[in-house]
Formats: structure tokens, C-alpha cells, sequence
């Protein structure tokens, strides 16, 4: 176990915490810790991981990949502090096993990627994560979660269950995802993969959503807010439970796909805001 803090220090290779079969390893970098990788940081290669992040700083110029490979499992713990990551994050890759908990804190990083051929699971309790470029749930044949339980996720696009992969993202108790560009729900998903999104007292945000293999919940307290909403697989279902959808845009095809009972109500106390839009915007 290496405990970090005091002093800045700086890695010119790759980093492992946890190394092949049977191995294990432990990062804790504390507050006043400042830590630079030059190139590739891995939590768990083919081997146990854990890193935590209590008030310290790590910056890695390459990747941070946490929990890698046969054999693999990372867990990754944020407190508090800052963690910069100029190229990918990503949790679970390879067959590998990786889980992430951020209570507080800032972390930046050109991709996401949770469960990349891999299971891995993240949890934003608080805090705030900055993605440059994109962020995939679940990524060929991969297993992928990501629950926004009261922190902030910024990210120019999302997919959900990439390549025959499940993805599943819950929001909750004020949780916020805010997509500035597209929303994919069953991204190129053939005949297996699914993704599933479900907003409980919070907030998603996005360009526009589109459904290939997925579902939508809006609990009571979740809104989605978008441009339009869209299908083009019979399978895929958009349920109100008391959530509500804010439509930013006024065209007559914002629910553009959806056929039979695919975009239905369990409620009677359904809210749905269409800023002055005809009655005849719902296509069915």
C-alpha cells in the first residue's frame, strides 16, 4: 500500500496498481498528495486494485483504467479533490471488473467508458465529472451502470448499450446529466444489448434522444428535457410515472416511432410540458 501526500510526484512510465495473478496493490493519495502519471494509469491488471482519492490531486496523460483483463478488478474511491485525465476513463474493460464511487470532487476526461467488454459500474453520489468527447454505457458485448445520485455528469454525447452491450442509467435525488449533443439508448444493438434509462427526482438533459434497443422511466421528480424523442424499433418504450418530459423544441414530430402502447402513462397525475405545441405534435 503506498500512501501519497505532502509532495508532488511524477511517473515518466505507466502505472499498476495491482499487477498479474494473485497480485494486489494500493493507491491512496491524500490531501496535499499531488501525483502525475506520464502515461497509462491501471487499477487492477488481471490482478486486484484500489485507489483512493481523499483530497489529493492525480493527473494522468495518458488513460486511467480501472479493473483490466481475466482476472481483473479495480474499485476507484473519490472523497474529495481533482482527478485530470487527458485521454480515457474507463471502468471495466477487457473481461476485467472495475467499480468507481465519487462522493465529492472534479473529474475531467476526453471519454467515458463504463463496462468496455468488461462489467463496471460508477456511482456519482456528488461531485462533477467534465467528459470532452463521449461517454458509453456498456460497449461491445459489455455490461455497464452508472448511477447519478445527487452529483453532475457534462458530456457532449451518450450511448447506452453500444454494440450489443447492456447499459443501464439511473438519475436520482437531484442527480443531473446534461448531454449537449446527442442521447443514443441501444446504440447499434442487432439482437442482443439493451440500454435503459430511468430519472427519478432529477434531471437529463440532451440535444435529442433516440431509441434503438431501450427504455425511458420517468418516476415522479424526473424530467427529461430534449428536442425530440425517437424509435425506430417496435421493442423500444418511452413510460411515464409521474415524471415529465420539457419538449425545448415545437415541431409536429418531437414523439417520432413509437407504435401501440410503446408511449404509455401509469399514472393519472402525469406532467408533460409542451410549450404551446398543437394537439397534433404526438404521432403515434
Amino acid at each position: 500500500m503506498v500512501d501519497q501526500k505532502n509532495s508532488p510526484v511524477h511517473l515518466t512510465k505507466n502505472l499498476n496498481v495491482g499487477l498479474s495473478e494473485n497480485g494486489s496493490g494500493t493507491l491512496i493519495i491524500s490531501s496535499g498528495g499531488d501525483l502525475t502519471v506520464r502515461q497509462s494509469l491501471t487499477v487492477g491488471d488481471a490482478s486486484s486494485g484500489n485507489m483512493e482519492i481523499n483530497g489529493g490531486m492525480l493527473k494522468a496523460w495518458g488513460s486511467l483504467t480501472v479493473g483490466y483483463g481475466n482476472l481483473g478488478t479495480g474499485s476507484f474511491q473519490m472523497q474529495s479533490g481533482r482527478v485530470d485525465i487527458n485521454r480515457d476513463f474507463t471502468v471495466g474493460e477487457n473481461n476485467g471488473a472495475g467499480s468507481v464511487i465519487v462522493e465529492k470532487g472534479l473529474i475531467s476526461a476526453q471519454n467515458l467508458t463504463v463496462g468496455f467488454h468488461g462489467k463496471g459500474m460508477m456511482i456519482l453520489n456528488g461531485g462533477l465529472v467534465n467528459i470532452s468527447e463521449n461517454a458509453t454505457v456498456g460497449k461491445l458485448s459489455g455490461d455497464g451502470k452508472l448511477m447519478l445520485s445527487g452529483g453532475t455528469l457534462n458530456t457532449p454525447a451518450l450511448q447506452m448499450g453500444h454494440k450489443d452491450s447492456n447499459g443501464t442509467v439511473k438519475v436520482e435525488n437531484g442527480g443531473r446529466f446534461n448531454v449537449s449533443g446527442p442521447l443514443v439508448i441501444g446504440d447499434n444493438c442487432k439482437t442482443t444489448g439493451f440500454g435503459n434509462l430511468t430519472v427519478t427526482t432529477g434531471m437529463v438533459s440532451a440535444e435529442s434522444v433516440h431509441l434503438s434497443r431501450g427504455k425511458v422511466t420517468l418516476n415522479t421528480g424526473g424530467w427529461l428535457s430534449t428536442h425530440s424523442i425517437t424509435t425506430n424499433q417496435p421493442i423500444d418504450e418511452l413510460l411515464f410515472n409521474g415524471g415529465a418530459v420539457q419538449a425545448k423544441s415545437n415541431h409536429s414530430d418531437f414523439f417520432s416511432g413509437f407504435s401501440g402502447n410503446r408511449l404509455s402513462s401509469h399514472r393519472r397525475e402525469e406532467l408533460l410540458i409542451l410549450m404551446d405545441f398543437p394537439s397534433s405534435f404526438l404521432q403515434k
